[in-house]
């Protein structure tokens, strides 16, 4: 595929720390577009061989990923019929990183639909960020970052895009309002609220926890006394079933009985 170098720069320049070229970096927020525009001129960046501007969009590196065909370059999607991205797409990377880049000084992964990684692919990738072969970068990219592992965050540089996303918003309406029937202890609007869940995708209830987790922890952030510790609990093990591949239906209901319970004590 070609890639908006271009735009993904102009991005990436309204990041306040800049355009970093690190080992891994986390890109969430914004769209999916904005996302796969910023995840493209990063990894333009880490193999430009300009001194100066990276990514130049000039050089033979630039103008082959912008054309779609650098041979260092390796995107990595979850295959269409499975729900998440598999630990056995990990260990492929795992394998083919430790050969040297054909032409660039590096070889960047990118993963666009980094989010879907399951728990167990999440830790195979921890042992990737824990022991990064040499020249070799990791771009992960995903709505939200609070689908991710916190060993996995906390070893990736991350990039907060702020770009219009209109169904991302939904998700954090609803979570809001989760989380205030949960702190008022209105049992009845919480189940009201939450129980539609039942019905999502595995995908759509990965943004839903992780807007329920930004919204508790947003809450928890102005201090004083807070019952939101056991929620963010209960989310963040909500996740896990998630990544999990658990029904959706069953974790809507864990989600309405756990929080319902902890209003009650």
């Amino acid at each position: 595929m070609e890639a908006d170098l271009a735009a993904g720069k102009k991005i990436l320049k309204e990041n306040p720390a800049g355009i970093p070229v690190t080992h891994a970096c986390l890109i969430w927020g914004g769209s999916a577009e904005l996302r796969l525009d910023a995840a493209w001129a990063l990894a333009a960046a880490m193999t430009c061989s300009s001194k100066t501007d990276k990514p130049c969009l000039r050089c033979r590196d630039c103008r082959k990923i912008a054309a779609g065909l650098h041979p260092d370059i390796t995107v990595v999607s979850r295959d269409a019929d499975k729900q998440s991205v598999t630990v056995d797409k990990i260990r492929r990377i795992s394998t083919d990183a430790v050969i040297l880049p054909n032409e660039a000084e590096r070889k960047v992964y990118i993963l666009p639909q980094a989010d879907l990684m399951n728990r167990q692919a999440q830790n195979a990738f921890l042992k990737l960020l824990e022991e990064p072969p040499s020249r070799v970068c990791f771009i992960l990219a995903g709505e939200n970052a609070g689908a991710f592992l916190q060993t996995v965050r906390s070893r990736c540089t991350q990039i907060r895009l702020t770009g219009e996303n209109p169904i991302g918003d939904e998700y954090e309406k609803q979570a809001g309002r989760i989380i205030k029937a949960y702190i008022s202890e209105d049992a009845a609007d919480l189940l009201l609220t939450a129980m539609p869940a039942e019905k999502f995708s595995r995908e759509q209830m990965s943004l839903l926890l992780s807007a329920l987790w930004r919204a508790a922890a947003q809450e928890l952030g102005k201090g004083g006394e807070s019952p939101l510790w056991q929620a963010v609990g209960l989310i963040e093990k909500l996740m896990d079933m998630n990544r999990a591949n658990v029904g959706c239906g069953q974790i809507a209901g864990l989600l309405c009985s756990g929080l319902i319970e902890e209003m009650r004590k």
